[in-house]
């Protein structure tokens, strides 16, 4: 599943984090937050965002990003890079995040990655024959596209990812922040 997907790069996230001696924290949300886990490093941290991701259960609500902007607000006060791994597709949680963007980007460099849904892309760009699909999947495709121009407006980045090709992505946006040091 997504969220099976979405944990395994987080994962990879704290192995990468754990290798280079840098502090990372977990927190697990849908409307509310679910579990935080401050940042820390140390292979006993590790093991405990480890356990708390195999606890994880998929919530069917849409994420709540006001409450968790809220939340960073009021319990991680020092600028930090968040990468949020969520599914945008539905239109309420996309709206969500647009009302929170400008909370996040305040203070944080949010890093907002979703998996890319099959069939969503722009128009002519598959050679499939469902002509209704193609556009059906252009309109989220162009969605999904203003929703990131919107957010970058915040200081939020925003990318949509093949599904084989997240952690790679993650991990190359983690380096990039480390290298050009914008924390």
């Amino acid at each position: 599943s997504a969220l099976d997907e979405y944990l395994r790069v987080a994962l990879m996230l704290g192995t990468a984090a754990e290798q280079r001696g840098d502090r990372f924290g977990l927190l697990l949300f849908h409307r509310e937050v679910s579990r935080f886990l401050r940042a820390r490093n140390g292979k006993a941290h590790y093991a405990a965002c480890r356990q708390a991701m195999f606890d994880a259960q998929p919530e069917p609500v849409p994420a709540d990003f006001f409450e968790l902007a809220a939340f960073l607000r009021s319990r991680v006060p020092k600028r930090s890079l968040l990468f949020l791994l969520t599914a945008l597709d539905e239109p309420s949680a996309a709206a969500s995040l647009e009302k929170a963007a400008s909370l996040l980007g305040q203070r944080h460099l949010p890093m907002v990655l979703m998996m890319q849904p099959g069939g969503v892309a722009p128009v002519l760009s598959s050679d499939d024959g469902d002509l209704y699909g193609g556009l059906a999947g252009h309109l989220q495709w162009r969605a999904l596209r203003e929703l990131e121009f919107s957010l970058r407006k915040h200081g939020v980045r925003f990318h949509m990812v093949e599904p084989g090709a997240l952690a790679t992505r993650v991990l190359s946006l983690y380096d990039e922040v480390k290298q050009r040091q914008l924390l």
